[in-house]
């Protein structure tokens, strides 16, 4: 069978389709992408009997090795980053201890944008001695500054924003692992994309299947720590469940 100039076997399909199940890839192009990251490593599913090789290409570049304070762009309106520099003067003035963007805004940061109407921050709140945590602070710090409140929503200029206290060990994880980003010009944090997906697997609403759906076929994921987080929070038959449910449409 040939595919977008490579031929594939009956083998190759078979392995093809045991990666899929396997690892939890929802396409054939995630599974070869998957495949030939893990080549260098250790083979996925035994042996592979390689032909020979034909006359050698071009000596690949060696690329740098990722590291875990990567800095992500988001393509995102500059109310957002109005938005984030606020939050950035309220953690400054120690209103809040930590911070990181969630939700569908997060996932922007990986993705092509798509439109969302709001940005979910994800806290961690000082905590006092003698003193119950409250989000008192934070509607104080929002009204002195002139920003409207309506129910959990303060609007930044045209952009609602909610504040969200970590609230389980998968968001304390998510935001204690945060990675640093830029919305524009500005820094800031956002979830990793493997805990963003967790979080969605978590809650799974239509909209959440169709983010991870976005997600699965335009962001870079390490499957292997998605799938580390999601058995180490009890949602890994959830998102096996769902996987096996999009290939049967």
């Amino acid at each position: 069978m040939r595919r977008k100039g490579f031929y594939f076997s009956a083998e190759d399909e078979r392995l093809l389709g045991e990666i899929e199940r396997r690892y939890g890839c929802v396409s054939e192009s995630q599974a070869i992408r998957l495949a030939l990251r893990a080549l260098a490593g250790r083979p996925l599913i035994g042996e592979v009997a390689l032909p020979a090789p034909g006359r050698p290409g071009p000596k690949p570049k060696r690329e740098k090795p990722k590291v875990s304070n990567k800095v992500v762009k988001g393509d995102l309106p500059e109310q957002v980053e109005e938005a984030v520099r606020v939050v950035n003067d309220m953690k400054a003035s120690g209103v809040i201890e930590t911070y990181a963007i969630g939700g569908a805004m997060a996932v922007n940061f990986y993705t092509e944008p798509t439109e969302t109407k709001d940005v979910d921050f994800f806290i961690a709140l000082p905590k006092p001695r003698g003193k119950i945590v409250t989000m008192q602070p934070i509607y104080d710090y929002m009204r002195e500054k002139g920003y409207e409140i309506r129910d959990v929503w303060i609007n930044v200029g045209r952009v609602p924003i909610q504040f969200i206290p970590v609230y389980d060990n998968l968001s304390e994880e998510a935001l204690d692992q945060a990675v640093d980003a830029l919305c524009g010009k500005t820094p800031t944090r956002v979830f990793r994309i493997e805990h963003g997906l967790a979080i969605m697997t978590q809650l799974l609403r239509p909209k959440d299947k169709v983010r991870i759906l976005s997600a699965l076929d335009q962001a870079e994921i390490d499957f292997r720590r998605l799938e580390e987080i999601l058995c180490r929070h009890g949602l890994w038959e959830k998102w096996k469940d769902f996987v096996r449910k999009f290939r049967e449409t």
